[in-house]
C-alpha cells in the first residue's frame, strides 16, 4: 500500500537527516530532492522540502 500526505516541516531536510540513523536514511539533494528513510518495521518514507511525503511498504493486518 502507498500513502501520500503533506506535513508542516519545521526543519530543513538537511537538519532532519542529521538526526536520523544514517544506515536507514539517505539525502543527496544534488541527485534527488527527497529524503529517503526506512524504519525498523520496513515502512519507507520519501520526504520533500515542501512537506509532501510518500509512505510505501505499508501492510494492512486484519
Amino acid at each position: 500500500m502507498v500513502m501520500t500526505d503533506e506535513i508542516d516541516l519545521k526543519n530543513s531536510l538537511h537538519h532532519i537527516i542529521l538526526n536520523l540513523k544514517t544506515a536507514s536514511s539517505s539525502y543527496e539533494p544534488e541527485t534527488f530532492p527527497g529524503l529517503f528513510y526506512k524504519d525498523d518495521s520496513g515502512i519507507s518514507y520519501t520526504l520533500f522540502g515542501n512537506g509532501k511525503i510518500i509512505i510505501t511498504d505499508l501492510l494492512i493486518k486484519n
